[in-house]
């Protein structure tokens, strides 16, 4: 159940104030390079598949 502990994260980074700032930009740092992994990973998947055909 890792959503749950997510929400409670996120409980916590509203007590920590001035810290809350910093941790979400690590986060968006970290959901942008998820990102493009994700779109790389597409993209070899697709001229993979273009290769077989």
């Amino acid at each position: 159940m890792p959503i749950a502990g997510k929400q409670s994260g996120k409980a916590q980074h509203k007590k920590q104030g001035k810290k809350e700032e910093y941790e979400d930009e690590d986060d968006r740092e970290f959901k942008r390079k998820q990102r493009e992994a994700a779109e790389k990973t597409k993209a070899a998947a697709a001229q993979l598949q273009a290769s077989k055909k």
